[in-house]
């Protein structure tokens, strides 16, 4: 999205009239001393991007005695009174710190003016020069490279806010030099006697949360000195996102949880702040409700039960939500800013998992080699909420920890040289590993790699195995180490012609939604070609060694082992993929092995489901009893048919 540049002459104007009308100077009673520098963060596709960001403390020889972070350290004052913050320059461009919706001392109200080529025409002036061209740079004073300055708020109020440079607040915002702020004296207390019906708000944990955006290419340009008048870049307004960021970061599948410290029943506090230069919509899934009670830390005149927010650009919102349960639930921007520009299906966004309980059930996964031959190597990840879980290529042996009773599901993918041969300990098989965590023990997963330089199909799934159109199953290739693209294609003739799965994708691993099917195929096989880097060199081929079978239609129940009982009833129910118009349908059941299947009732159409409610009693229980479900066209001829894998008890 492009954002066009808006005038900031309003806003300073309620500014300075407000800081002149400011309560005198209190007593200090709380102050912090942040440092401003240069830093990169690194995103989880790789991309280095240099920073401007705060830490805490101040600095030594040009350098910040402390790390900088992006969102800057979050800062809670909980002793009350008046608040300061001193703050150390080591950037090369001047800086300063702004709380926007709360009131500066009228002394720090001191803007610093520019002309049209950016040039100082008065620093530290609460008047504006006469010249025509001249616009503030800065909401109020400036700190210069290498020097320290103490800006003061003679009476914060309770609340959440951002606090941010004033200071070209269109480049320095974006570049990192923001954070949270928690005004409260009275920790637990939000809010005392707010809004119409005086009310008071409590909470037992809270979690703080930072929306923003990063656009790498206005952060590439500051950091080398090519934005501003006459640069590569001369403003912001064609400012693209390439990151959406929660707390600094973006969702991957390796982002741990953030874990609140309450349990079911008691409330958390969710203070919302948007420092980015795009409206976001919070949603928490699966909690219910958000009490929103306040905005840029003013109570709503009373609490506004919703389960979005409306969070502006530059906005803060205090909401609370009661803890219905242990376990996980996703707050994300409803607005769908979920993914890195570029970054595909493994991509992340505005999306982030809060835990609430203790993380007290471990699970360990160690990659080991098979039976014969040598270890190989790829990352195993996770593919499920709450994320938090990723060994990548070169560990062999990763841990996490998670609530009790939280169930994860584990993906494995060769790297090129490597062979993905399936896994053990809590899981087996080739398929994703689906485990539930339990705090009693750890949960012990071995993935199971070799070391390989052919190509080869590698999923237990295509042995001549029956197969149901509708089905997603997963293939696995091993491959030499050139191996750089993987193309996956499907036959339904024994391999006489193909039809494609994917395009040249760079996963030795992806997972084939079987399509739906004029009629049952007993010929379909699975085939990979894999190139090397210039995708246009074959590395090699390889296809399942036997044809498949895949029917079009599905029993779904009854199941294997059901009961069915004489003078009662039983709901049977089938799924149909094919393509073919069904025109009748058949129920059939059969006493036992053997014996002739008996008509139970013939359809009109194909319902998907029926009640079988005049089941003939016996008097010697059965074992073995089966039933079918017969699909015909509209000709009278047999589509395809099911019947249960195994048997059914019949009393």
């Amino acid at each position: 999205m492009r954002y066009a540049k808006t005038s900031c002459r309003l806003w300073l104007a309620a500014l300075l009239v407000a800081a002149l009308v400011a309560v005198p100077m209190a007593a200090m009673a709380g102050s912090f001393n942040l440092c401003a520098g240069e830093a990169t963060v690194t995103m989880p596709d790789g991309r280095s991007v240099p920073v401007y960001g705060f830490a805490l403390g101040g600095a030594t020889g040009g350098v910040c005695d402390n790390a900088i972070s992006v969102p800057g350290p979050e800062l809670r004052d909980n002793v009350g009174g008046a608040l300061s913050i001193t703050l150390t320059n080591t950037l090369s461009v001047p800086v300063s710190i702004m709380i926007p919706a709360l009131t500066p001392a009228a002394a720090d109200v001191t803007p610093t003016w520019v002309d049209s080529s950016g040039a100082v025409l008065a620093q530290n002036s609460q008047f504006r020069p006469a010249n025509d061209d001249a616009r503030a740079r800065s909401f109020v004073k400036e700190v210069d490279p290498g020097t320290s300055a103490t800006f003061d708020w003679p009476s914060p109020r309770n609340g959440t806010f951002l606090y941010q440079s004033g200071t070209h607040p269109q480049v320095q915002v974006p570049m990192g030099l923001y954070g949270a702020l928690i005004y409260e004296p009275t920790a637990g207390t939000a809010y005392a006697n707010i809004g119409n019906d005086n009310r008071t708000v409590t909470y037992d944990d809270d979690a703080v949360l930072v929306f923003s955006e990063i656009d790498a290419d206005l952060n590439d340009a500051v950091a080398s000195g090519n934005y501003g008048p006459g640069q590569a870049m001369t403003s912001t307004i064609d400012f693209e996102a390439d990151y959406y960021l929660v707390n600094g970061q973006p969702y991957s599948q390796a982002r741990s949880p953030m874990n609140v410290a309450a349990s079911a029943g008691q409330t958390v506090m969710l203070r919302l702040l948007n420092a980015g230069l795009d409206n976001v919509a919070p949603t928490l899934q699966g909690v219910g409700y958000m009490a929103q009670q306040a905005e840029d830390a003013f109570g709503y005149p009373y609490a506004r039960s919703e389960y979005s927010v409306d969070l502006p650009a530059g906005k803060t919102v205090d909401a609370t939500i009661t803890v219905p349960a242990a376990g996980y639930a996703a707050l994300y921007d409803r607005r769908l800013n979920l993914a890195w520009k570029g970054g595909g299906k493994d991509s992340g966004g505005q999306l982030v998992y809060l835990g609430f309980g203790t993380e007290d059930a471990t699970l360990n996964v160690t990659k080991v080699p098979a039976p014969s031959g040598n270890l190989g190597d790829g990352p195993v990840t996770i593919a499920s909420m709450p994320g938090g879980f990723d060994c990548p290529v070169g560990q062999t042996a990763c841990s996490s920890t998670y609530i009790d009773g939280t169930m994860v599901r584990l993906t494995a993918q060769a790297a090129p040289g490597s062979a993905f041969k399936g896994w053990g300990g809590a899981c087996s098989g080739y398929d994703d590993c689906v485990v539930s965590l339990s705090s009693a023990s750890p949960t012990d997963v071995s993935a199971v790699f070799k070391e390989f330089t052919s190509v080869k199909v590698m999923t237990q799934n295509m042995t001549g195995i029956k197969l149901t159109a509708g089905d997603a199953i997963d293939i696995h290739v091993g491959a030499p180490a050139s191996a750089a693209y993987y193309q996956y294609r499907y036959s339904l003739d024994n391999g006489a012609t193909w039809k494609r799965i994917t395009r040249k994708i760079t996963d030795s691993k992806t997972t084939w939604l079987i399509p739906d099917l004029a009629q049952k195929s007993f010929q379909a096989r699975v085939r990979v070609d894999v190139y090397d880097s210039s995708k246009k060199t074959l590395v090699g081929s390889d296809m399942n060694n036997q044809p498949m079978t895949i029917k079009v239609v599905k029993l779904l129940a009854p199941k294997a082992g059901d009961t069915i009982t004489g003078g009662g009833s039983v709901d049977i129910s089938w799924a149909t993929h094919t393509t073919t118009k069904v025109g009748s349908v058949k129920l059939q059941y059969r006493k036992r092995v053997g014996r002739p299947w008996v008509d139970i009732d013939t359809l009109t159409g194909n319902p998907g489901s029926y009640t079988w409610s005049t089941i003939p009693v016996i008097t010697v229980p059965k074992t073995d009893t089966s039933i079918r479900v017969l699909l015909y066209d509209t000709g009278g001829n047999l589509i395809d048919g099911d019947q249960p894998d195994g048997f059914l008890n019949y009393n």
